[in-house]
């Protein structure tokens, strides 16, 4: 399979961010703000670890407000870090995921941290 090459992401050409690969973040402020929240990584981890989770849900198992949870994952859904969709079912209830490059940030930074623990682990 021939292998592709992309193209990092310039300060010209900020819309490379749907391009494969975490060198879209370094560029993209709107992602920073997002990802300074507070709870901005717990969102993360729990879409992570659960997959799918309605806001209802995500705000429970979160334990912060639910008003502060959702403002977290607009700036998120700007961010494309995560999706929202309203389910078929229920037009009022909406499902929230990691989108690609969520999952490919989260991934990463997990396995920065594991790499790290290892380290400790050799102390």
């Amino acid at each position: 399979m021939p292998e592709s090459r992309v193209e990092a992401p310039t300060r010209s050409n900020p819309q490379s961010r749907d391009q494969p690969g975490l060198a879209w973040l370094v560029l993209n402020s709107v992602a920073i703000r997002a990802l300074n929240r507070k709870y901005a990584v717990p969102i993360l981890l729990a879409l992570h670890e659960r997959g799918v989770l309605r806001t209802r849900s995500l705000v429970r198992h979160i334990g912060a407000h639910a008003a502060t949870v959702i403002d977290t994952v607009r700036a998120l859904e700007d961010s494309q870090i995560v999706s929202r969709t309203r389910t078929p079912r229920d037009r009022r209830a909406v499902e929230i995921r990691l989108t690609a490059q969520g999952l490919e940030l989260v991934e990463t930074a997990m396995s920065h941290w594991r790499s790290l623990i290892r380290k400790w682990d050799r102390l």
